[in-house]
């Protein structure tokens, strides 16, 4: 038996501070350096709109948020997405202005509030101390986790709030206090707020959890039961009444889109789901294919009833995905986020569970598991390519230390030296406009309305908010949209409408800091091709 360092005893203050002091390292480090991505955007945009009239409004300024035409919008307010996360950025933005790291601000505490709950919680539970290092390692190489965390998006509030009230739900007692009590229904309505499908896919997963295994040991008296559910229920319903998907035409046009092929789009998200939550590391893949069969074998409740529950969460999740498969060749796997820290835990208990037999072979999977992807390349990958074999917790070291620049960094800082303010830009791809409407908000962002519009509330906008109803002052391509772009502006000019190039950034057009580690490059690209990629500027001639 390998002796315990000291400072992992189980009274020990040290090692849980020095955990915590890397891990805020890790989240808040450089914070603000890229500027916000799409969705980002969006999020902060609707801060802004909240700060100026309390709730998440399309109109912000001079300018329209308008994602696909405007298919969010009901009464000219945002109404598919979720609005907690766009209710935390307000007050941030109000206190230190339209910076990205502002609005990401209270999205990484949610991060350090979480790992501080979850240590406090082992530590009351008396969880040995090698268990505590296993769970040190495996939050602080666990990538994927500390990057949503550092997104202005709701994944940070829906993985706190699921997590907190899985606990609170899973270690409840008779004799709980009533502000424990108050806790569990205030957590429900806010992870509704968060994300509703997180909450579904969460209430429905603890609801069978109760029927298999706690129904006759654990009943719940009908007058708990009331006081439980029905704050939580009055609280849901109230936001359900103002921010309601399917009233929206985007989230009927995807009920309708998964009702008329359900079983195709079932089978192949969820086999999609699995498969990109192993390429990006959201756990250790063999780790995680070993937790149901060591658990059948071992009959650890622990194991078995987590690895049931993430398959119950992952096939929830993957018949009500708004994703729309057309086009797509990997899963929207940011609606599965809440899942990281059950992964976790199935591999700690794994892991200590090896320890018992054998501690230094323990040690030995724990720094392949956490440290390197070796685990998740020997699964299947199917027919995507396969990847090469890193330790992605140092890239993302290294990333911090030295990172990238960003696209929508260098087209907002040319945009704010450029153009004057109220000149129209269109922007393509179409999502680019958000970032470059959050980062150089004195432009105009035109052309985002088709003509007519989807949507019937936009019939009067300015003219300029229509596609090709007047042509703009300015146009930025990123990325390969200048490809289709060049052609549309040789078709132009033969009718007369002229575009002349002002500017030409030799770096690639695409979003490469999203948290997906798929679409995450860590490090500045080399090179491109400048005929199929870059950040391009033309302005109108006549």
């Amino acid at each position: 038996m390998i002796p315990v360092p000291k400072i992992l005893s189980e009274r020990g203050f040290l090692f849980p501070a020095l955990v915590l002091l890397l891990l805020a390292f890790l989240l808040f480090f450089r914070l603000g350096h890229y500027a916000l991505w799409s969705d980002e955007a969006e999020t902060a945009l609707h801060a802004q709109g909240i700060l100026a009239t309390g709730d998440t409004t399309a109109r912000i300024g001079h300018n329209l948020v308008a994602y696909d035409g405007g298919i969010n919008l009901r009464h000219f307010c945002e109404r598919m997405e979720p609005p907690l996360q766009s209710y935390l950025a307000a007050p941030f933005l109000a206190l230190f202005g339209a910076e990205a790291g502002a609005v990401r601000l209270p999205f990484a505490a949610f991060g350090l509030a979480l790992a501080v709950l979850s240590w406090r919680a082992m530590v009351r539970r008396g969880v040995p101390p090698f268990a505590q290092a296993l769970s040190a390692a495996a939050i602080l190489g666990n990538v994927s986790l500390l990057l949503y965390f550092r997104q202005c998006r709701y994944y940070a509030p829906t993985l706190f709030f699921s997590t907190l009230l899985a606990y609170l739900w899973l270690t409840r007692k008779g004799d709980d206090s009533p502000w424990r009590k108050a806790l569990l229904p205030l957590c429900a309505v806010l992870l509704f707020a968060s994300n509703p499908m997180n909450a579904a896919a969460l209430f429905l997963c603890l609801g069978i959890d109760w029927l298999c295994w706690h129904r006759k040991t654990a009943p719940i008296p009908p007058r708990d039961l009331l006081r439980l559910f029905l704050p939580a229920a009055v609280g849901i319903v109230l936001v359900a009444l103002v921010w309601n998907p399917l009233a929206t035409l985007h989230g009927a046009e995807a009920a309708r889109r998964n009702r008329a092929g359900f079983l195709e789009h079932f089978g192949t998200l969820f086999l999609w789901n699995w498969r990109d939550m192993n390429r990006c590391e959201f756990f250790s893949g063999l780790l995680f294919l070993a937790a149901l069969p060591v658990g059948l074998w071992l009959r650890d409740r622990l194991l078995l009833r987590g690895a049931r529950a993430a398959l119950l969460y992952t096939a929830f999740i993957s018949a009500v995905s708004p994703q729309d498969l057309w086009g797509s060749q990997v899963a929207d796997i940011r609606y599965l986020v809440p899942l990281i820290p059950l992964f976790l835990l199935l591999e700690v208990t794994l892991l200590y569970r090896v320890g018992t037999w054998n501690r230094p072979a323990a040690i030995v999977l724990a720094l392949l598991a956490f440290g390197t992807n070796l685990f998740n390349l020997l699964v299947p990958q199917g027919n995507l390519p396969s990847e090469s074999f890193h330790s992605t917790p140092a890239l993302y070291a290294e990333e911090l230390l030295s990172p990238p620049d960003d696209p929508y960094t260098l087209a907002s800082r040319w945009i704010n030296e450029n153009v004057p303010p109220e000149a129209s830009v269109w922007a393509l791809p179409n999502y680019a406009a958000y970032p470059l409407m959050f980062h150089a908000p004195h432009a105009i962002y035109a052309w985002q309305v088709e003509d007519p519009p989807k949507n019937p509330e936009l019939r009067d906008l300015p003219p300029i908010h229509y596609l090709g109803r007047i042509p703009p002052d300015y146009i930025v391509a990123l990325g390969p949209t200048i490809v289709s772009l060049r052609q549309i502006l040789a078709a132009w000019q033969s009718q007369g409408l002229q575009y002349r190039p002002v500017g030409q950034i030799l770096f690639p057009g695409h979003d490469a800091h999203r948290p997906e580690l798929f679409w995450r490059t860590f490090r500045q690209p080399q090179s491109l091709d400048p005929e199929q990629d870059g950040i391009y500027f033309f302005q109108r001639v006549n």
